[in-house]
């Protein structure tokens, strides 16, 4: 099987990437913006073939690389809400123009099935939401990644390509960047005050980045064509017991400061993915275990901001 991953150096991207060549034997194409972010070992692997270009410009070059691809992975994307914030034309530029590129290439080799990762951030409402739930995204982030979708389905009705749409919830894990997890892993780590971008009074539904792959690999299947389908854990956990947990961890208390008043609250409802086969495995306290090993490691990590 012939799998290509677009965005395959990014947190969600590099789990995948290693899932299925290592323990799948899938042969991989990898189109990357910079190959300085691939580990050597990469380069060197044997099946995995790279492709340096920025998806919102590289246009029909796409098509050649990706003619016999069985699977097409879109996970290129802005790091996230907060990027979009400051960044609205480049998330806007990533997300949408990206998009339109890749479903363009996959058009004309007419062969393949798009898989493409958005994320729960579009509903309006993300307390109980499924996959009924209308949308309303409040970010240019969850903007860009609506019209992702939209121009994924067209492609669809159009033109008669296969396709699959996840819709994450927070996502955690070794590797990650930017999310309350990792803010208050670092600020633990550290012993010195985290900043959060949310109230500490928010409860949000966090799945694990293995469990996200597992969702991945399942949704190359016939059985996932032409759905959107929620990946999530189906709780709402508070983030006061979060840092309930990294106390448990450490042993001490870190202080907690609030960038914004803003609470939310998520549950995203995962009864179809359930349905389909697949339910989320890692416990949380397990994970933020993970994730706070996984940065204590790193020598490289980034400072708290």
């Amino acid at each position: 099987m012939i799998v290509s991953i677009v965005g395959a150096t990014g947190f969600i991207g590099t789990w995948l990437a290693e899932r299925l060549h290592r323990e799948q034997g899938c042969a991989l194409k990898l189109v990357v913006r910079s190959c300085d972010r691939l580990p050597h070992t990469w380069r060197e692997a044997k099946d995995v073939t790279i492709y340096e270009a920025d998806v919102a410009t590289a246009g029909l070059r796409l098509k050649h690389w990706l003619v016999d691809s069985d699977v097409v992975y879109h996970l290129a994307g802005s790091p996230g809400v907060w990027f979009s914030y400051q960044n609205p034309i480049a998330d806007a530029r990533i997300s949408v123009l990206g998009t339109v590129n890749l479903l363009e290439a996959l058009r004309a080799s007419g062969h393949g099935k798009i898989v493409l990762l958005s994320t729960c951030r579009v509903y309006s409402n993300l307390y109980d939401a499924d996959e009924d739930t209308p949308t309303e995204p409040t970010s240019p982030y969850a903007a860009g990644k609506l019209a992702a979708e939209s121009y994924t389905q067209l492609y669809g009705r159009r033109f008669g390509l296969r396709w699959t749409i996840l819709r994450p919830s927070w996502v955690y894990g070794p590797r990650m960047v930017k999310n309350p997890i990792y803010d208050l892993a670092l600020g633990f780590l550290d012993r010195r005050p985290v900043r959060l971008s949310i109230s500490a009074d928010s409860a949000l539904d966090f799945i694990h980045v293995r469990d996200v792959v597992e969702a991945l690999v399942r949704a190359s299947g016939m059985s996932w064509d032409n759905l959107i389908v929620n990946v999530s854990s189906a709780q709402s956990v508070p983030l006061r017991e979060v840092l309930a947990m990294m106390h448990r961890k450490f042993g001490y208390v870190v202080e907690v400061e609030h960038v914004s008043n803003n609470i939310l609250s998520a549950r995203v409802i995962n009864d179809l993915a359930r349905r389909l086969g697949w339910w989320p495995i890692v416990p949380l306290e397990q994970g933020i275990g993970e994730t706070v090993e996984a940065l204590r490691m790193d020598p490289a990590r980034p400072q708290n901001l």
